[in-house]
């Protein structure tokens, strides 16, 4: 019996094949490429994010306010404490070498000794970093601790209490826990603001350096700094009339800021609904009453 002949080859369907398998392979190294393409651009946005949240926020923003926090809060407590020792001494009739030791003690709290010594241990190394946020906030920031030290320095100073007569020590007592008041609405004032800041900049959309300090053009961010020189100008006003031997002039700048803290404690300048409200409010106020003309 004879063997079957070989089976043929028919070259067009061994053409399709190949070039079937060609166009899979190519199709696949196409997708391939795209994902890869698109995963590195998101690993390059996600590392950019990273490191803008890391430099900025991380080693700037966020220990800045928390160096603010504390000597704040310190210096409330000082001036508190400083205020209640008064108030003993007076009511007391305690030995004056009592109080000059209490209100040392006070004063050496290890916090304020930084402070009082401007030393600014906890915040000097955050500043240069801070300044890529605009020269206002840096200012805002060195202009309160300036004030921190300087009120807490005399607020605690045995020598600069005793300056008047005894007669006065009741007002110097409530003045200090005024000038405390005052301080703990500064510290809640700048942390809310410097949440505000830290917000705004994570809502947005930061492919590329450039796309970050174009941030800083935009009119919301301008808003924000126009409240935080406000801020700036309230608080140099009330630490020029610490100064004056007038005390109308204190007391006057001193209600003044306070009015301005509390007015604009929960106002976003970052908030474009927030100034919207804020304007119609104030032309509201300001605008003529309208009177109906009689019949």
């Amino acid at each position: 019996m004879s063997a079957a002949p070989p089976t043929g080859i028919d070259i067009n369907v061994l053409l399709s094949t190949i070039l079937g398998g060609i166009i899979t392979i190519s199709g696949s190294l196409a997708v391939a490429a795209v994902y890869i393409r698109n995963q590195n651009k998101v690993q390059r946005k996600r590392h950019l994010r990273e490191m803008i949240q890391q430099d900025y926020f991380n080693k700037c923003l966020n220990p800045t306010l928390g160096a603010l926090s504390e000597y704040g809060m310190n210096t409330v407590f000082a001036l508190f404490d400083a205020s209640v020792l008064i108030g003993r001494y007076i009511k007391h009739e305690e030995n004056p070498d009592d109080l000059e030791r209490k209100l040392k003690e006070v004063s050496n709290r290890p916090l304020l000794t930084d402070l009082i010594s401007h030393n600014f241990t906890h915040i000097t190394e955050y500043l240069p970093m801070l300044q890529k946020f605009g020269t206002t906030l840096y200012v805002s920031v060195i202009r309160t601790v300036q004030f921190y030290s300087s009120i807490a320095a005399d607020g605690t100073s045995y020598t600069v209490l005793k300056k008047g007569p005894d007669s006065s020590l009741p007002e110097v007592s409530r003045s200090l826990g005024v000038l405390a008041m005052i301080v703990e609405r500064i510290m809640i004032y700048l942390e809310k603001r410097f949440i505000n800041l830290r917000d705004f900049f994570l809502t947005k959309e930061i492919e590329n350096y450039d796309d970050f300090s174009k941030v800083f053009l935009e009119e919301d961010y301008s808003a924000f700094l126009s409240i935080i020189q406000q801020y700036i100008d309230g608080l140099t006003k009330l630490m020029d009339a610490m100064k004056s031997e007038k005390g109308e002039d204190r007391a006057s700048a001193s209600m003044g800021f306070s009015k301005w803290l509390a007015d604009n404690m929960d106002n976003n300048p970052l908030d474009n609904k927030t100034r919207t409200e804020e304007t119609k409010k104030t032309q509201s106020e300001t605008l003529p009453t309208q009177v109906s003309p009689s019949r």
